[in-house]
């Protein structure tokens, strides 16, 4: 598993319309063969996915059908992105 999962990514997967056959194609290899992300990114997603309900863009049923089916991937979440991003990264 050697890619990295950008919430950027993952939500023009979720949202067709925005989903280009580039995006179908990673999507294929996280299923296929996984994908690292950083710590932040399921609350990057969940907060997009809220904030299409809260302005009438989406309802409660999509963003929760949404958040079921991208936790059934093969995620991992890379947890060293908040131990190093004020230390090594920066």
């Amino acid at each position: 598993m050697s890619l990295v999962l950008d919430s950027s990514v993952t939500l023009a997967w979720v949202y067709s319309a925005e989903a280009t056959e580039e995006v179908a194609g990673v999507f294929a290899r996280v299923v296929g063969s996984g994908a690292w992300v950083p710590s932040l990114w399921r609350l990057e997603v969940a907060n997009v996915l809220e904030m299409g309900v809260r302005k009438g863009a989406s309802d409660s049923a999509f963003r929760d059908a949404a958040l079921a089916d991208l936790a059934l991937l093969p995620i991992t979440l890379d947890m060293e992105t908040d131990r190093q991003a004020w230390g090594a990264t920066a």
